[in-house]
């Protein structure tokens, strides 16, 4: 396990396989065009840190503040991560991709996560509030409680059964 600080570092086009980084404080530091394949991120602290077109696969990033990042060209991608417990609150995150992720108990306030595709991903207890969801993709996505009336959910697209829970707020019950 790396414990400890990466301060001052500059990623371009790195490959970080089956690294442990939990725990460790990342800041002031660029990531650019870099993966991070099997990783334990389990806790990392960012701060002031730029994220820029990077790809997580396999990798638990289990109670991350992504939120703590620049926001200046914030972007990456999840494949077949645990991102429970993450905040991604405030972020602009047109366009992201999770595929087949566990998002359990996450926070996307006032996230714009407009054009975003949530394939196969499970949002169990997941928190989406006054987020930009237009055009979001979550036909495949389960488990997940969105309030049609908190968040922007124009051409967002769902499918049954689990686009019932756009209902859960109401507490109505549908049989059949």
């Amino acid at each position: 396990m790396l414990a400890g600080e990466i301060s001052g570092c500059d990623f371009d086009g790195c490959v970080f396989e089956n690294c442990d980084l939990s725990g460790c404080a990342i800041k002031e530091s660029v990531f650019t065009d870099t993966a991070f394949n099997n990783c334990s991120m389990k806790l990392v602290k960012f701060r002031n840190t730029s994220i820029k077109n990077i790809k997580f696969s396999g990798c638990r990033i289990t109670g991350v503040n992504f939120s703590a990042c620049n926001d200046s060209f914030f972007s990456a991608g999840f494949k077949d991560c645990d991102l429970s417990f993450a905040s991604f609150d405030r972020k602009k995150m047109k366009k992201t991709t999770f595929e087949e992720c566990l998002i359990k108990e996450a926070l996307f306030s006032e996230t714009d996560l407009s054009d975003s595709v949530f394939g196969n991903c499970n949002l169990a207890g997941t928190f989406f509030g006054r987020a930009n969801l237009s055009g979001a993709d979550f036909r495949t996505a389960f488990n997940y409680s969105i309030d049609p009336e908190n968040n922007k959910l124009k051409n967002a697209k769902f499918s049954p059964p689990a686009v019932f829970g756009l209902l859960d707020k109401y507490g109505i019950k549908i049989e059949g």
